[in-house]
């Protein structure tokens, strides 16, 4: 959609209103991420927060990839090493993962909801990528909601073994 063509462009020329570009332009708040005790900006709130890093790790899990990517720049290499042959889906799942992360960041900043789980995220980006599956031809559609899929998986297995984990907490 339009919309997230032009998020991504804004992102890629560093033009998003994170905290330290409205500094740039003379605003007086507070300039740290409501989640990590350091300055909000692109690289930070997309790759670096606590958030987006469980958000990148989950990510990683289902290509198995060993690290995740810190900036907009290293995470189109980071794709590149991890899903070679997938080039043709980096940009949806680039756009769905930031997407899905910066309306995490908004709702949190201005209408105070906070996510229980960054799990909800991943099944939010897993929800857009399906839906904009269609726009695949139907043999790369059938790729991409494959691995979709796979992504929900992992993140199901994931909420299973936090829940496990909880339980044997309040055990204790």
């Amino acid at each position: 959609p339009a919309k997230i063509k032009i998020f991504m462009w804004l992102m890629v020329n560093n033009a998003i209103w994170t905290k330290d570009n409205l500094l740039k332009r003379k605003w007086k708040g507070n300039p740290e991420c409501y989640f990590y005790n350091c300055p909000e900006s692109i690289p930070h709130l997309f790759f670096q927060c606590s958030v987006a890093k469980s958000v990148w790790a989950v990510t990683a899990m289902c290509f198995g990839a060993k690290t995740i990517p810190r900036n907009l720049e290293q995470c189109w290499k980071w794709c590149e090493k991890w899903l070679p042959f997938g080039r043709k889906y980096h940009m949806c799942g680039i756009a769905a993962i930031c997407w899905q992360s910066g309306k995490h960041e908004t709702k949190h900043c201005f209408e105070k909801v906070i996510i229980k789980n960054t799990i909800e995220i991943i099944y939010h980006v897993c929800a857009l990528m399906k839906y904009w599956a269609v726009l695949y031809s139907e043999a790369d559609k059938k790729q991409l909601e494959d691995g979709v899929n796979t992504m929900l998986q992992i993140a199901n297995r994931i909420l299973k073994r936090q829940k496990k984990d909880a339980d044997k907490t309040r055990l204790l």
